[in-house]
């Protein structure tokens, strides 16, 4: 649906990107992370029509006959909502704006506001919503044409527990039934890894992973937590594993350990912990992360 071919930007004596090649596929969502100053947002304003790159190109396939440029909306870390003017105008003047002809447009912005919970504060000028308020109607702004591709820059900056579960699983779905595309900029990795199917690592101006969640998550685990019936001592429980090549720390509460091994013996720990007659009664695998590669990739720095 989108192809990012060879794209650079200078500025200056600056390179803010270097030849960066990338794909999203239509019903995909897309997270890109890197830290401050790595080129997230410079990549985001090429691909919205925005900023123009120094050299190379995006193509985006549309399945409309506008412009490709019409068919990108975004969500930047700004609302750019008239404080003036209720949620209903801002969404009217909005369709204005891109020139969208529709003939039932009041049922339309009535349907956005609705399935983003606004309906009821539709005539209060947006001065009076809260933070949480003011995201949500900047997501209905945003996909109230129905874009192919959607870029969002850390949309989900002041919404609450429930609204943000709201949020991501309104996009979720939206991506799906619509056939459409979300590139997601974050710092935070529980949402890269529960909102995205791919993720893409930048720092420096240059793409340094791209992979799939999927394939993050079966690439190993960090520990096994290891939780018994009852207190014992660390001392007991590395004796009785001393033969295997593997590290074992005492956890958050007195009767659980954590188990550190550079190969797969979870099976092997567990029988010869069942086998030295220790009560085990929970087991829990914690899997490698985005944010687990993220921090070996970049070394920290969020």
């Amino acid at each position: 649906m989108i192809t990012i071919n060879n794209v650079s930007k200078n500025y200056k004596k600056t390179q803010a990107l270097i030849d960066i090649n990338f794909f999203i596929e239509k019903n995909q969502i897309v997270g890109l992370v890197g830290p401050n100053g790595a080129g997230k947002s410079t990549l985001m304003r090429i691909i919205s029509g925005i900023n123009h790159p120094s050299s190379g190109e995006v193509l985006v396939k549309t399945d409309y006959l506008d412009s490709a440029k019409t068919q990108i909306s975004t969500v930047f870390d700004f609302n750019g909502l008239y404080s003036q003017l209720t949620a209903y105008e801002n969404l009217q003047f909005f369709l204005r704006l891109k020139n969208q002809q529709i003939v039932n447009q009041e049922n339309l912005i009535n349907s956005i506001l609705h399935e983003m919970q606004l309906l009821e504060w539709k005539d209060r000028k947006t001065k009076e919503f809260s933070k949480g308020m003011l995201r949500k109607l900047t997501i209905a702004r945003a996909i109230i044409t129905n874009p192919n591709i959607l870029i969002l820059d850390e949309p989900f900056d002041g919404l609450d527990i429930e609204s943000h579960r709201f949020v991501i699983d309104f996009l979720k779905n939206w991506v799906m039934v619509e056939n459409r595309s979300i590139l997601f900029a974050s710092h935070n990795m529980s949402d890269i890894e529960d909102f995205c199917s791919k993720v893409i690592i930048i720092n420096k101006g240059k793409i340094v992973v791209e992979k799939q969640i999927n394939d993050i998550k079966n690439e190993g685990y960090k520990y096994l937590k290891i939780r018994f019936s009852k207190a014992y001592q660390i001392i007991n429980i590395k004796n009785a594993l001393k033969k295997f090549n593997i590290e074992v720390k005492p956890g958050c509460l007195k009767n659980e350990v954590y188990i550190y091994s550079e190969k797969d013996m979870i099976s092997q720990i567990i029988n010869k912990l069942c086998m030295e007659s220790f009560e085990i009664d929970e087991v829990i695998k914690e899997c490698i992360n985005v944010e687990d590669v993220y921090l070996k990739t970049i070394g920290g720095i969020l």
